[in-house]
């Protein structure tokens, strides 16, 4: 193990003013694509709306397509930043609860060493039960402030 902290470009204080920005998916069609034999995935461009050259990727995963609790979500940054999934189980190390039980989101900090356990947080998402796959898209874009297309028909 090593406690080198990895090269990230951005602060942990830039991170947090990207994710509060205003973000829009940029100009591509929101849709699933078929990956391996059963699952979805979809992956788009994210920009924020003031700062078009600050580029995120927004990648949502449907292992089972009608279970919800097979949805997965990232933002990434250059490297993962934050992620939405869903555990049947709470995890404890030791005393402490370190995986909630339900849906959390995975608050990751790249400037940090890999070997520090606050490196990838998951902090419970209460009230959040999507219902099919357009819903946990929307519920995610929400809880990063993407806005998603107005437009019906570019969506799903």
């Amino acid at each position: 193990m090593t406690n080198e902290v990895r090269k990230f470009s951005f602060s942990a204080q830039q991170v947090h003013e990207i994710l509060a920005s205003d973000k829009t998916i940029v100009g591509e069609k929101i849709e699933f694509k078929p990956y391996e034999k059963k699952s979805l995935i979809g992956k788009w461009n994210v920009c924020i709306t003031e700062h078009p050259l600050i580029r995120l990727e927004l990648h949502v995963a449907a292992g089972v397509p009608d279970d919800p609790r097979t949805y997965r979500a990232a933002l990434v940054l250059e490297e993962r930043i934050r992620g939405v999934d869903y555990s049947d189980i709470a995890i404890r190390r030791y005393y402490k609860e370190v995986l909630p039980k339900g849906w959390h989101q995975n608050i990751l900090d790249p400037t940090l060493s890999a070997d520090d356990r606050k490196q990838n947080r998951h902090e419970v998402l209460n009230d959040f039960a999507p219902v099919d796959l357009k819903d946990f898209l929307s519920k995610v874009c929400l809880l990063w402030n993407i806005k998603l297309p107005r437009r019906e028909e570019d969506l799903l």
